[in-house]
């Protein structure tokens, strides 16, 4: 059985958003590393990642302000 990419490519987002296992990295880093189209992808998605985390300001706001965003997308959704 060959390389599938898109079954590969599909995990990208779980590796950088640390959503899998120690073990399920190590086996996805090795994946990539066979493709360098696959390894060219999780680069570009990794410093894109990483430039919008150097941009971004996290900011604190009030709870009310946080609820208020929640029930508008609630109602949004209902209708």
């Amino acid at each position: 059985m060959g390389h599938d990419c898109s079954k590969v490519l599909s995990k990208v987002f779980l590796v950088l958003d640390g959503e899998m296992t120690e073990e399920e990295e190590k086996s996805f880093l090795k994946q990539i590393q066979e493709c360098s189209c696959c390894l060219d992808h999780f680069e570009i998605e990794k410093e894109f990642k990483n430039f919008l985390q150097q941009k971004v300001e996290k900011k604190c706001v009030k709870v009310e302000t946080v609820s208020s965003i929640k029930n508008k997308i609630k109602n949004l959704a209902l209708a």
